[in-house]
């Protein structure tokens, strides 16, 4: 860095635009903004995708820098190319057709922006573009040109505005490969041909064998898979899947930001009844990675799918998101924000109005109320409660800790933030659940105090009855638990977690039948559910005696995680109950190789029903299996 505070550096830069931007903006201002704003976000993907960094985009313009010009070329032939299969989907007139140029030169850097000649001549080669067509200026020639199995036509020399010498410039061929290249490629492929006719017969052979082994040989499938393997049909009510949205600036500590905001988002339309709303638990799991719209819509069941990315650059940020109906691929809505930092809860308020407003119709009053509530205005109160669910959500002690300490922060900044205060007592319940013997009074008397404060700071807050709930169970207090919990699902009828808790305390109260469904609704509002979801379904069934469904349920958790101990032993139970003693036997084997130190009477301290013979008749199944 030197002391003007910039820096010099090479870099290959891309910068693209809209053919006719003006011609569209004339004819439908709104739907060109949406339009070019949608195709920004494809575009920031595939940069990403291909090492690149979005510099910045504004209007119909948008400027990238790559470390290396092969990565820049590579990545505008595949823009153009998901471009025009996006195009070959619309009338004519709503096409938008891009023009790239790119250029590898000189550039300084000044806080995360470009500038110089390099970025200048990459602009100029862009203007003298074709729509739907890579040009390069002969500095990036020179080092693709034998890089690259393309071809490349040469347009001569060019005079640009304000630059002194003229600029050659070539147009990228993907079609038609290069001489040098090309006979490099007809010898691989020459050699392609002889390992491929070698291979043909082992094929063949393997063709038949795996033929016989479905025919014949194969075990049959397991009983029930995984949700993702049987979509779930759309919903009745207006239906979304808010994906994680990309940390554009290449920072994984900033990965808060933006998974704060998708988390805030997915709350806050879960609060809204008539909107059905998949767990961000779920959608993470699509997080990193090259994912269609149309398989979020299948694997998750839902109508819409919300994407988005944020770019934080000093004290602003820059948030792109878009709402496509998955089933047409029709974008419903697209807004780019750039804002101060400090404006941030602002715009996520912004963001959830007009994304239910597209998706539900009209809201009242009260509907902006629920979507808008939130319980600070301290950014750093915030953000450090974001950083501490990170620790939290690896579910280990030290973690745990160190998630608490996150917490204790956020409220330090801000002492009524009663979001920060549930999350601190949430810290407390998962160490009592943690240790292997009796949790400390201490540990439970925590739980207590801070249940009892953050529901006088905010009782409309759903946190507040969790934690209440879980407070009072500690203590076998089942009726308040239990009215809590429901409470919960009242307050936040689109959260998954609150529905498996309720689940959970309804086995206890001996309510098993409505714990069946409160688990099914808790699993088709987060398809990845882990496997406690399907062990919590399994005891359910089991202790109202439809054993069959609670061994599907048990082992359907065996397949999806055959080294996880828990769905073993409570097949023993079941096999116990049932007397059907050499697959108990077989079971609780398996359940003592997979975890040796654990025990059933260790996991029992988790059942305290209302009832005591439930908790001894369970006690007695373990005994005869050979588990407690």
């Amino acid at each position: 860095m030197t002391e003007e505070g910039y820096k010099r550096k090479l870099a290959a830069i891309l910068s693209a635009d809209a053919r006719d931007y003006c011609r569209h903006m004339g004819v439908d201002e709104s739907g060109t903004v949406r339009a070019i704003q949608a195709r920004f976000q494809a575009i920031s993907k595939r940069i990403a995708k291909h090492r690149g960094r979005v510099v910045d985009s504004s209007g119909d313009n948008l400027l990238a820098e790559f470390a290396s010009v092969v990565d820049a070329v590579q990545c505008a032939v595949a823009i153009q190319e998901e471009i025009r299969l996006g195009n070959a989907e619309l009338s004519e007139e709503r096409r938008i057709v891009f023009r790239i140029g790119i250029h590898v030169g000189d550039v300084i850097e000044e806080e995360g922006r470009i500038y110089g000649e390099g970025v200048n001549i990459a602009a100029r080669v862009e203007q003298l573009a074709e729509g739907g067509a890579v040009f390069v200026s002969g500095a990036a020639y020179e080092q693709i040109r034998n890089k690259l199995p393309w071809g490349y036509e040469d347009l001569g020399e060019h005079a640009v505005k304000n630059i002194p010498e003229p600029v050659r410039v070539y147009k990228v061929l993907p079609d038609a490969g290069s001489p040098g290249v090309r006979r490099a490629w007809l010898s691989q492929i020459r050699r392609w041909k002889v390992a491929l006719l070698a291979a043909t017969s082992v094929l063949i052979v393997a063709a038949v064998v795996m033929s016989l082994w479905n025919a014949y040989l194969r075990p049959p499938a397991p009983p029930g898979r995984t949700a993702p393997e049987q979509p779930p049909p759309l919903p009745d009510e207006p239906s979304i899947a808010v994906l994680p949205f990309e940390n554009l600036t290449g920072d994984p500590s900033q990965d808060y930001l933006a998974d704060g905001l998708v988390e805030d988002i997915t709350t806050s339309l879960s609060s809204l009844p008539r909107l059905f709303v998949i767990s961000r638990s779920s959608t993470f799991t699509y997080k990193g990675k090259p994912v269609k719209v149309q398989q979020v819509s299948r694997e998750m069941g839902v109508r819409y799918v919300l994407e988005g990315s944020v770019q934080k650059s000093g004290d602003r940020v820059r948030i792109n998101t878009q709402l496509i109906d998955a089933t047409t691929g029709e974008h419903v809505w697209a807004e780019r924000f750039d804002r101060e930092i400090g404006d941030i809860f602002r715009t996520k308020d912004e963001i959830v109005l007009d994304i239910a407003g597209a998706m539900a119709g009209q809201l009242t009053d009260g509907d902006q109320a629920r979507l808008t509530r939130r319980n600070t205005d301290n950014l750093k109160a915030w953000e450090e409660l974001q950083r501490g669910y990170i620790f939290y959500e690896r579910f280990n002690p030290e973690d745990n800790l160190r998630a608490r300490e996150h917490f204790r922060r956020a409220i330090g900044l801000d002492p009524e933030y009663v979001n920060a205060w549930v999350a601190l007592g949430y810290t407390y319940y998962w160490e009592r659940r943690s240790t292997k013997g009796e949790a400390s009074e201490e540990v439970l008397r925590k739980m207590d105090e801070i249940s009892k404060k953050s529901m006088k700071m905010d009782p409309s807050y759903y946190g507040c009855y969790v934690l209440r709930s879980l407070s009072h169970i500690n203590r076998s207090r089942f009726e308040e638990s239990v009215a809590d919990a429901r409470k919960a699902v009242e307050l936040e009828p689109g959260n998954a977690t609150v529905y498996r808790h309720l689940a959970f305390i309804q086995v206890l109260m001996g309510e098993y039948d409505n714990a069946a469904m409160s688990m099914q609704r808790a699993m088709r509002l987060r398809p990845y559910y882990p496997l406690s979801y399907l062990i919590v379904l399994s005891r359910a069934y089991q202790m109202a005696g439809r054993h069959d469904k609670a061994i599907e349920a048990s082992k359907m958790a065996a397949v999806r995680q055959p080294k996880n101990y828990a769905a073993h032993l409570q097949l023993a139970v079941i096999y116990a109950e049932l007397g059907r003693e050499e697959e108990m036997r077989a079971e609780a084997a398996e359940m003592r190789r997979l975890q040796p130190d654990i025990s059933g009477k260790q996991i029992m301290k988790d059942y305290n029903f209302k009832d005591p013979k439930e908790y001894e008749r369970l006690k007695a199944l373990m005994i005869k299996a050979g588990v407690w």
